[in-house]
């Protein structure tokens, strides 16, 4: 079954944060940075998610029509 990953938002939180800290980004930047990083990687994992449902639902339409054609 499909599993969220979330390493690569981990990762990318803490080169933001980093960066924050290093006082490269004001807090305002900051916050911005990190909400970007959250809308991109949700939309990844959207991705992801509808490749995944796009061949579960390929596969067993495929299995269908072929027991429909065994059928006749």
């Amino acid at each position: 079954m499909f599993k969220y990953d979330r390493s690569n938002l981990v990762k990318k939180q803490g080169a933001v944060a980093y960066f924050q800290a290093e006082g490269v980004l004001s807090p305002f930047e900051f916050n911005s940075m990190l909400l970007k990083v959250y809308v991109s990687t949700a939309h990844m994992q959207r991705q992801k998610y509808e490749t995944f449902l796009h061949g579960a639902t390929a596969r067993l339409l495929s299995q269908a029509n072929l027991g429909l054609h065994g059928a006749r």
